[in-house]
């Protein structure tokens, strides 16, 4: 068969085979792990299994743990976090973690601007 002769097939990338794709995760670090389930109240394996519940904060902590890794190492999460948050916010409009979860992380930071968000009331501007 042609590509583009309309069989399903010719239009999966080479190597596909019909499966969810799978997008990479970090890690989380003991403290992560501690932080994210005294906020959501309950405990999850890391890294999920298929169709496990884990909370959506996890995945944005995974993310920027990937993130710097990708860049040479583990460091201060609450700047990364925020980054994160804000681009999320600018392109969708919602919000992925909340000031709750922010505070918590910045409560055991050493970042400046941690501190500068915990000085403001733990309350972080809001993009549409």
């Amino acid at each position: 068969m042609e590509m583009g002769d309309g069989d399903e097939r010719s239009r999966r990338p080479a190597g596909s085979d019909g499966r969810a794709v799978r997008m990479p995760i970090g890690p989380l670090t003991p403290g992560d792990r501690r932080l994210l389930q005294e906020h959501c109240g309950y405990a999850f394996d890391w890294p999920p299994s298929d169709g496990a519940s884990v909370p959506a904060a996890a995945m944005f902590v995974s993310y920027a743990r990937l993130a710097q890794l990708q860049e040479g190492g583990l460091r201060d999460l609450f700047d990364d976090l925020q980054s994160m948050r804000a681009s999320y916010q600018r392109l969708t409009g919602e919000t992925p973690v909340g000031d709750d979860f922010l505070v918590r992380v910045a409560r055991t930071s050493t970042s400046p601007l941690a501190r500068a968000f915990l000085d403001a009331g733990g309350t972080s501007p809001r993009y549409a």
